[in-house]
């Protein structure tokens, strides 16, 4: 594991907590130790191995009655020296190849803390939302108290208090939806870390800049350095069909000992050779390496606008919840003055405790609406910000 401390941004943050279940931090790890491997062996794919060989060969003549031994031994080399700048574009291509796949890494990481963090604010906001339905719930049957008492008197038909039963029944269904919603969270927390929901600390996170969101959003990372490197294979592609220089050298020695004769010897050789291949296939392989490099920047440039798009859209849920937000703070200071109103006229005698518990459980309706839409605004950061840089930083 000691290679680990040649990659860059992602392996400072990687043990940093403990967040994670340990085999996804094995296999993160695990990862990224075999990127550095696969990039050195790219880099390194253009030097050829040193050929050794030996042999032992025994022979005998029948005719005159000889017998031999002979062994050989040898030591080979013929490598590129020059691919009319092929080797650098061998070279730079296996570099970017390593930081698209260091960004991917970086990239699921950052999903895994984007999922924990998202379900353990989903849960807290599923929390409130159980709280507010439980005050609807208890406004519904103060309706219905209300209006089976009108009912009973003659003040209004049935219809209006099966509308209070049916919206009762309405609150009670999405109560048990919020509550099946935090039960799941914890759920889904557990698939990703072994702390417990309420032990989770969530991190300052600011609102990202379109402009930094983009410069910094992992997978368009990736796919960039990924295009970056296809471009070089192109062009190594095509230095593949021009000259080359090939320095060769070899050194060998034979020892040979029979009944007749015995002798050893040694010998070497070395050289260079410029050569240029012919190859019918020639237009069809580079081509076929430009389309894939040209198809490569669109790709960015596809991704770029799709990811311009996804961000508009947290936006305009932000300006939505915001809005929302606002609303349920002018509520919250109407209904304190109504409560404060009707707190008076029901020490005077003149309302019912009905209509005071009522305008209570509306009251703070209202404070866990505020609160809910901070929440929902601070998903929306949350998942802006775990698919950039900054998450693993």
């Amino acid at each position: 594991m000691k290679k680990i401390v040649l990659i860059p941004f992602l392996f400072m943050a990687l043990n940093a907590t403990e967040l994670l279940t340990s085999d996804k931090e094995q296999i993160l790890l695990m990862e990224a130790e075999k990127a550095v491997y696969d990039y050195e062996n790219s880099r390194d794919s253009w030097i050829n191995p040193l050929t050794l060989s030996t042999s032992i060969t025994k022979s005998k003549d029948s005719l005159y009655q000889i017998e031999g031994r002979s062994q050989d031994s040898s030591i080979k080399f013929s490598q590129d020296v020059f691919r009319s700048g092929g080797i650098l574009e061998v070279i730079d291509s296996a570099r970017e190849s390593k930081k698209s796949t260091m960004y991917l890494i970086s990239s699921k990481r950052a999903s895994y803390l984007k999922s924990l963090y998202v379900a353990k604010l989903t849960h807290d906001r599923n929390s409130l939302q159980m709280q507010q339905s439980t005050l609807y719930i208890d406004n519904y049957s103060i309706a219905i108290d209300i209006n089976k008492d009108r009912f009973e008197v003659g003040e209004v038909d049935i219809s209006v208090l099966n509308i209070s039963l049916v919206d009762k029944d309405r609150e009670q269904t999405k109560y048990l939806t919020f509550q099946n919603g935090v039960e799941n969270t914890v759920l889904d927390i557990l698939s990703i870390s072994d702390i417990k929901v309420e032990n989770i600390v969530l991190p300052q996170v600011e609102l990202l800049s379109e402009e930094e969101y983009l410069r910094s959003q992992l997978d368009l990372l990736s796919l960039t350095s990924q295009s970056n490197a296809l471009s070089y294979t192109s062009q190594a592609t095509t230095s593949a069909y021009l000259p080359k220089v090939t320095l060769a050298a070899s050194y060998g020695y034979k020892d040979f000992d029979s009944n007749s004769a015995k002798y050893d010897n040694d010998n070497y050789s070395y050289g260079a050779t410029l050569s240029i291949p012919l190859d019918y296939k020639m237009i069809s392989t580079i081509q076929s390496a430009k389309l894939n490099s040209l198809k490569s920047k669109k790709e960015v440039s596809d991704t770029s606008r799709t990811l311009k798009i996804t961000y508009k859209k947290h936006i305009n849920n932000i300006h939505s919840f915001k809005a929302k937000s606002k609303i349920a703070k002018s509520n919250i200071k109407l209904y304190e003055e109504l409560v404060d109103f009707t707190k008076e006229q029901y020490d005077a005698g003149y309302k019912t405790k009905l209509d005071y518990d009522s305008l209570k459980n509306s009251l703070e309706i209202q404070k866990l609406e505020e609160r809910i839409q901070a929440y929902n605004i601070e998903i929306e950061k949350f998942s802006i910000y775990f698919e950039t840089l900054n998450a693993v930083k």
